[in-house]
C-alpha cells in the first residue's frame, strides 16, 4: 500500500482523555465521530510546520467516511476558523486545562481565533 505521507501526529491517550465526553462530529453535528481531524495541516493555506500542530486544539473529532475523506472544505480558510472555535469552545467548556503547546498554537494560528 502506498503512503499518503500523512499520519496521526497526537497523542491517543491525551485524545481519548479530553475528547471521552464528546459524541458527535463537529463538522456535521451527527452522533458518529471515528477519527480526529487535524484542522491545520499540510493542505492548509498558511500552515506553519512546527511540534504545536500536535496541540489537542487542532483535533476535530469527526467522521471519517461521510466528513473527513476527500472533503476539500475542511481546508478553506473559513471553515478552519469555525473548527478550531467550535474545537476550543467544547474543549474550555469541559474544564479543559491550556498546556504550553496549546498556547503556542494559538499564538502561531492566532488570526484564525480572532
Amino acid at each position: 500500500m502506498k503512503k499518503s505521507g500523512l499520519q496521526n501526529r497526537f497523542n491517543q491517550e491525551e485524545l481519548n482523555r479530553v475528547w471521552g465526553f464528546h459524541f458527535s462530529c463537529l463538522w456535521c453535528g451527527k452522533s458518529h465521530p471515528d477519527c480526529f481531524h487535524h484542522i491545520k495541516s499540510l493542505s492548509s493555506q498558511d500552515y506553519q510546520k512546527g511540534y504545536f500542530n500536535r496541540s489537542v486544539l487542532n483535533s476535530c473529532p469527526i467522521n471519517n467516511f461521510d466528513c473527513h475523506l476527500n472533503n476539500g472544505e475542511l481546508h478553506k480558510l473559513e471553515n478552519e476558523k469555525m473548527l478550531l472555535g467550535k474545537v476550543k469552545d467544547c474543549l474550555l467548556k469541559s474544564d479543559y486545562q491550556l498546556k504550553q503547546i496549546d498556547r503556542i498554537f494559538m499564538k502561531t494560528y492566532r488570526k484564525m481565533y480572532e
